[in-house]
């Protein structure tokens, strides 16, 4: 059985999706302990949320969202660290989690953005109502309201 929780401290396996991650050309799993553990970024302000998806107990899988740093207003946010084991993918996972994202920034944003750069996650976003853009550091928007 699959839950998906609000993170407010990382996950005790979350080295081991990190290494996974790793292994798979992406650090920004690396960067999420690291901003978490400095401080630099804990997904606490006003809106922001960091969530993990755990089967039998596991961590599977963890993204979250912050207020936009590149943005012009306080009402986007920015989906961020986005990672599903590959054990798991196209199962459903990622689907369920960027839907628990997306409730939870609703309350509070009315637009959110992300950058991807592989054509996989691309895919993924656009099946899910993201608009492919052409901005620096900006791949995709979706609007909430």
């Amino acid at each position: 059985m699959m839950i998906i929780r609000r993170m407010e401290k990382l996950p005790e396996d979350i080295y081991q999706l990190a290494t996974e991650a790793r292994e798979q050309g992406f650090r920004f799993l690396d960067r999420l302990i690291d901003d978490f553990q400095s401080g630099n970024n804990r997904f606490d302000l006003p809106g922001e949320a960091l969530f993990a998806v755990f089967e039998s107990g596991k961590c599977i899988g963890v993204g979250g969202v912050n207020v936009d740093p590149l943005g012009q207003s306080t009402c986007t946010g920015r989906v961020r660290r986005v990672f599903v084991s590959s054990a798991v993918r196209g199962q459903g996972v990622g689907k369920l989690l960027m839907l628990e994202i997306e409730n939870w920034a609703k309350v509070r944003f009315t637009q959110l953005q992300l950058f991807t750069d592989t054509p996989g996650a691309s895919a993924f976003y656009g099946s899910l109502g993201y608009q492919k853009v052409e901005e620096t550091r900006i791949s995709h928007i979706k609007r909430l309201a």
